[in-house]
Parts: structure tokens; sequence; C-alpha cells
């Protein structure tokens, strides 16, 4: 009778961890950064995400997501047909620090070109062709990246 006391105290010792550390990880919220929403207008623009950063209260972690350049990851989804000059609208539920997005916009011909985010908006170039765009972002318990595509089209 003894040892089953002590093998019952044991079990009920390992139960109570376990849910402790759920309860903990589970107040946390999700482990890794909010993903933005962008769009053009009413169309969705999907977004793949990239490396990331991500700290909660106990615990944290970094992911590395293998891409060869910004141009690969921005291409994971078919581009999103967009006019000439349109504004494309990035949003995050959570906001991040003010003044932390950083946009840089690739194509095969130029180099990166640093995007100017006012409103939570960027414009897309005249000139017609398929632009990639890198989003880099900063809260308090991290940071994230993101990357979309859109065909400019007359």
């Amino acid at each position: 009778m003894k040892k089953f006391s002590i093998w019952m105290g044991i079990g009920l010792l390992i139960i109570g961890t376990y849910v402790l550390i759920t309860a903990l990880t589970d107040s946390e919220g999700p482990m890794e950064p909010p993903s933005p929403e962008v769009s053009v207008g009413e169309v969705n623009i999907p977004t793949t995400q990239g490396s990331y950063c991500w700290k909660g209260d106990s615990q944290g972690k970094c992911v590395d997501k293998a891409y060869a350049n910004e141009i690969e990851m921005g291409m994971n989804h078919e581009p999103t047909e967009v006019v000439p000059g349109q504004k494309v609208n990035i949003s995050f539920e959570q906001a991040p620090t003010e003044g932390s997005i950083e946009v840089k916009q690739w194509n095969d011909v130029d180099p990166p070109k640093d995007m100017d985010v006012i409103d939570s908006k960027i414009t897309v170039p005249e000139q017609e062709g398929v632009y990639v765009y890198h989003i880099i972002a900063e809260w308090e318990r991290g940071d994230g990246s993101y990357a979309f595509s859109v065909e400019v089209k007359d």
C-alpha cells in the first residue's frame, strides 16, 4: 500500500507540473509575431512569413526560414495584379512598435528600394512588372519578416 501511495504521489506531481506548464504557455498567447493583412482595395494579398524571434513571459524562440533571397520568399504565392501607382494597405491586428515597419521593394532588374510607409500604405510603381515587397516589423516581444508580390499591369 505504501508503494501505491508513493506512485500515486509521483503521478499527481507529474500531472500537476504538466497542467502548470500548459497554463503558463497558453497564457502567453501565440509564440510568433502577428501576420500582416495586406490588401489592395477589397482584394487580400497573400503573404509569406519569414524568419522571426518572439519571446513570452517564460520562454522565447527564434525561427529561421530558408529562402535564397527576398524575391524567392515573395514569389511563394502568385503575384496579385494591381494598377500602376495603386496604394497597398499593410496592417497588423497587433500594431508594431511605432516607426518600426520597414518595407523594401525588389525586382529582377533594380537594386532593392526602401519604400515610404504612409498611413500604413505603400504605393506601387507606375512601371509595369512584377515586384516583391519585404516587410520587417518589431514589437515589444520580438520581430518578424514577411513578403508578398504584385504584378503591376495597366
